[in-house]
């Protein structure tokens, strides 16, 4: 069934916060020094706008671009703008497969938001999206560790918390993907080197920066 996060949208925050408390958010924003310069940000599968409020007081300049599939989604991030910021954000209310833009874009954020797709989406995807990434411009990605690296409680109770939310949103939103697949397999052949890396104290949540070193 085509993917389909409307299901879900009123209570993505809800749940995010029962599963990870806030370490979501903690993820999307450790990087925060990358945000403040940027003068065009892309944001691709923003969601609920957790990063969306944070980015427009860190930055009072950015233009901001998000393409979310949901228009629910989208609804939900309006109806919390500030009317001084309405100028300042375009929403895309499509898939990033048919997004276009004539921007190469300072910053592009993408924050849990590859874990919903298979290897032969990422083959497809990853590629096109860079494209909008202008030289010398920073990629930052948070995304889950996926896979038992140790036999701690920690790290088997997060395994399977993710086989969990694997399956429901296979079930909910139409989702391909099984596992988070990596990214580092994109990087050199798409010009890309990482600069910054950060995990979190359970090792199952990471935060990258990349940035582009050549136009594709």
């Amino acid at each position: 069934m085509p993917v389909n996060f409307d299901h879900i949208a009123r209570f993505y925050s809800l749940a995010e916060k029962i599963f990870f408390g806030k370490h979501l958010n903690f993820a999307r924003t450790y990087f925060a020094q990358y945000t403040k310069l940027p003068q065009t940000v892309l944001l691709v599968g923003e969601g609920r706008g957790h990063f969306l409020n944070f980015l427009l007081n860190q930055n009072q300049f950015c233009k901001i671009t998000i393409v979310d599939s949901s228009s629910k989604m989208i609804k939900l991030m309006e109806s919390k703008l500030e009317p001084n910021n309405l100028n300042r954000v375009h929403f895309y209310n499509d898939s990033l497969e048919n997004f276009t833009s004539n921007i190469k874009y300072d910053l592009v954020c993408t924050f849990f938001f590859w874990d919903c797709f298979s290897r032969v989406e990422l083959d497809h995807l990853v590629p096109k999206f860079l494209k909008f990434l202008k030289v010398d411009g920073i990629w930052i990605n948070a995304d889950f560790i996926d896979g038992i690296n140790n036999l701690s409680f920690s790290n088997i109770l997060n395994f399977f918390k993710l086989r969990i939310l694997f399956l429901f949103f296979r079930v909910s939103t139409g989702i391909n993907a099984k596992k988070v697949e990596p990214l580092e397999v994109y990087l050199e052949k798409n010009l890309i080197k990482l600069i910054e890396f950060h995990k979190n104290s359970d090792n199952h949540i990471k935060t990258e920066v990349f940035q582009k070193l050549a136009k594709l």
